[in-house]
């Protein structure tokens, strides 16, 4: 099973797929063009590859998703996704990523015999900005970068709405730091090695993951 972790920067998107591998989950990971941020390792928080080399890379087939954020971009391969899978004991996969990587990795999951859930985590607008100023004061953030994350809140926020409308997902409000470790273990514990890729239903049918 496959969990794509969506929202605005600042919402806790990278605190909850920490939470989630904490209880079995095996973390997705993705490859960018962005330099390191401190403390981040090759191989363990990012893939980090020239543009030239990412580019290369979409030539090439090898993104089961992939997307530019600003100035960056992003994506995970299909050789991420299969390593992810194999390596947690409960079949449980959980990617970071933003609107059009979930587009995306919508489109494709259905040829890799998995289920998809998106996870939108909502939070107010004044709780972000606050969150990205603490980040860019620590040092965790360019001035630019917190520029750019600023000026994209708004429309980030606004995919809210089209994540909510898919029968698997689930839209997380304002969580305190206990409910998302509440919810990364009920996540974790709803996936299973028995996933079978979903029959198509009907628009009629009530079969779907309930919004928690």
């Amino acid at each position: 099973m496959i969990f794509a972790i969506v929202g605005p920067s600042g919402s806790g998107k990278t605190t909850l797929s920490d939470l989630m591998r904490k209880y079995g989950a095996e973390a997705v990971v993705s490859t960018t063009t962005r330099p390191p941020r401190r403390g981040e390792r090759h191989g363990v928080d990012y893939h980090f590859v020239t543009e030239e080399s990412f580019l290369q890379k979409i030539s090439q087939g090898e993104f089961v998703e992939h997307a530019r954020f600003g100035k960056n971009y992003y994506g995970a391969t299909k050789s991420a996704f299969k390593q992810a899978l194999e390596k947690s004991p409960k079949n449980c996969a959980v990617l970071v990523c933003e609107i059009n990587g979930f587009r995306s990795l919508k489109a494709a999951v259905s040829g890799m015999g998995q289920y998809l859930t998106g996870v939108f985590l909502s939070c107010s607008r004044d709780v972000i900005e606050k969150r990205l100023q603490n980040r860019h004061r620590a040092g965790g953030l360019t001035p630019e970068q917190f520029a750019e994350r600023i000026s994209l809140i708004d429309g980030e926020l606004s995919c809210e709405f089209e994540i909510a409308q898919e029968k698997s997902s689930i839209v997380i409000t304002s969580p305190t730091m206990q409910e998302l470790e509440d919810y990364a273990l009920v996540l974790v514990n709803s996936s299973s090695r028995l996933v079978v890729p979903p029959l198509p239903v009907s628009p009629d049918d009530e079969v779907g993951v309930p919004h928690l």
